[in-house]
């Protein structure tokens, strides 16, 4: 789509991907912000009333300008944004740039979460590198579940025993299985509340 101020949205996509903003606004690289501002709202402002014009090709272009022309304000209208576009545009007209344009726009918009002191030639954040995970503190206390489960099986085996071997002896020496049980009973649960004492000191 070519307007009567220049914009043509065909010529400003590169074969590689690149998008010239400026061939895109029909502006020269030199034009100050507020007049970038003006002519990115007039052709907002143009894009969106024609969104769905009855020619479909004017209508993909259309279309095509309310995607990129939001990208473009939010570039051009920053100036540390704008001064790395530049460089990079510079770069691919020369045949030298070695990154994707798309590579190139998820770095800038990165750039702010990234350390400052790892940048590029362009001064674009690069891709950090990988860190080792510190180990999680949740990590050291699953033992602590575990082993608190072994011991109260431990302690709850060791009851049983004493209450069988306390029920034998006594229907052994009594010769009255209701008070042998009874005896058991009573050994075998207070064995299991002596294993099952808590040992820990609550944390505060």
């Amino acid at each position: 789509m070519a307007d009567s101020n220049g914009s043509s949205v065909a010529a400003a996509v590169k074969p590689d991907g690149f998008v010239d903003y400026y061939q895109l606004l029909g502006v020269s690289s030199n034009t100050d912000s507020e007049q970038l501002q003006t002519r990115i709202n007039e052709l907002y402002s143009e894009a969106q009333a024609n969104r769905n014009h009855r020619q479909m090709e004017k209508r993909r272009e259309y279309e095509t300008l309310l995607e990129m022309l939001p990208q473009a304000r939010n570039i051009l209208l920053d100036d540390d944004k704008r001064a790395r576009y530049d460089a990079y545009a510079t770069q691919v007209q020369r045949g030298i740039a070695t990154t994707s344009f798309a590579t190139f726009l998820s770095q800038l918009s990165n750039r702010s979460m990234a350390d400052p002191d790892r940048v590029d030639v362009l001064g674009v954040a690069e891709t950090p590198s990988t860190r080792p995970d510190r180990p999680k503190s949740g990590a050291a206390k699953k033992k602590g579940p575990s082993e608190r489960a072994r011991t109260s099986l431990i302690g709850t085996a060791i009851s049983v025993i004493i209450f069988f071997f306390i029920a034998v002896v006594t229907y052994a020496v009594k010769k009255d299985m209701g008070l042998a049980v009874l005896i058991g009973a009573l050994v075998g649960v207070i064995a299991w509340f002596v294993t099952h004492r808590p040992s820990d000191k609550i944390s505060t």
